[in-house]
Formats: C-alpha cells, structure tokens, sequence
C-alpha cells in the first residue's frame, strides 16, 4: 500500500459471506488516523520513493458509510482495478528498460576498448539488439491491454501477460547495462544501479512473474 502521504486509504476487505466467495467482498474508504490503523514504511531495496507501506488493522472499527458502492459487490470491480494496475506496472517496468538500454547505448557508443567503441565489438552490438526488440515488444504488448480496456473489454490476462513480459525484460536489459557499465554500474547512486534495483521490483510487486503466468494458463483453458 501506498499510503504514506494519504490520509485516506481504499480497503477491500470481506463484510459478508465465506472466504473464497466473490459475493461479500467490499470496498471502503478508511481515514489513516482511525484509531487500530496502522501504518509502516517499508524499507525497499527499489522504487524508494513510492513511499511502499504496511497497514495493520488491530481491531479497527469503521462506520458503515465507509463502504463504497454497493456492500459486498466489490469484486468485479477489483478485477478491473486489477488490470489497469497490473498494466500500469507493465508501463512502469517498459519504462526502466528503455531507460537502461538508453544508458547502455549511450555508454557502449562513448567507451572504447581495442580501438573501436564497445557497440562494435560483436557480443555487444548482438545483446543491445537482442534487448532493443523485447523492449518494443514489451510496450507494444503494454498499450494492446490498454487498447482492449479502453475498449471496456476485459483484459486481465493481457495485462498479465503485458506485466511479465516487460518485467522479465526490464530485469534483463538493467543486468545488461549493468555489465556494459562494469564497475562504475556498481557503484551506489549510479543510474544503471538504480535501474537494476527497481526491476527487480517489477518482477514481484502487483503478481510476481509466476502469478501472471498463472492468469496466463487461464487463457490458455479457455481456447
């Protein structure tokens, strides 16, 4: 949860029914200062500055005008807040790595080494045209789930799909500039480590990689 600089929190949680049922699950709208709330910063090792907390609910009592919409019919609801937000994590993860392979270029086209820049030595030029075509795949299929939910379709399975692929590729094309950077990438406070570090968080927050291919597999029964 992202409520560190909100005095206000979205809470889904179950008002009726039994665990597992899709009936029963509420939306609501809870102030952070109620008393039994709360609140704890994570200290994360990527997106430091999205302010990523813990809530604990300890015996925190809230009115029934808190509930949003209609009680307990909040589940297809957050089916599509789920695909907005998961190809919103796609989005982000596209971002970092077009932004680590920016810095790879740009680096591989300024060294030199043997007399000749780093993007032609052959491994290299390979690699950075090897991640230049899964970046663009990964962005492509980002704005087809986007395309189909603005279309009013549902779309959670390509947006899982979206939400891997680009965070499997930002991993790989980060780890790539982090290696044509050599030692300077590691040093704290460089770009490419910062890009390295936020990827590893797009590979786990929102579904880890495995989740998404669960939602996948789903698709797959259906056809």
């Amino acid at each position: 949860m992202r409520v560190l600089f909100s005095t206000k929190m979205v809470v889904l949680a179950r008002t009726s029914g039994n665990i597992g049922d899709k009936q029963g699950v509420s939306l609501l709208l809870i102030d952070s200062k109620t008393s039994g709330v709360e609140i704890h910063k994570l200290d994360l090792m990527g997106i430091r500055g999205a302010g990523v907390s813990y809530v604990k609910f300890n015996n925190a009592r809230v009115p029934k005008d808190t509930i949003i919409g209609k009680e307990g019919d909040a589940y297809k609801g957050a089916i599509k807040a789920l695909m907005v937000s998961r190809n919103g994590y796609a989005g982000i993860a596209v971002g970092i790595a077009r932004g680590s392979l920016d810095e790879a270029v740009n680096r591989a086209n300024a060294r030199k080494q043997f007399g000749k820049s780093l993007i032609d030595q052959e491994w290299i030029g390979f690699n950075l045209s090897d991640a230049f075509i899964k970046v663009e795949a990964a962005r492509l299929l980002t704005l087809r789930a986007a395309y189909l939910f603005d279309k009013g379709k549902e779309a959670l399975s390509e947006a899982s799909m979206a939400k891997y692929y680009a965070a499997v590729t930002s991993a790989e094309v980060s780890r790539l500039a982090l290696h044509i950077y050599g030692g300077h990438g590691l040093t704290r406070g460089s770009k490419v480590e910062r890009l390295y570090r936020d990827s590893k968080v797009m590979e786990i927050a929102e579904g880890t990689n495995e989740m998404q291919l669960m939602g996948v597999s789903r698709l797959l029964k259906k056809q």
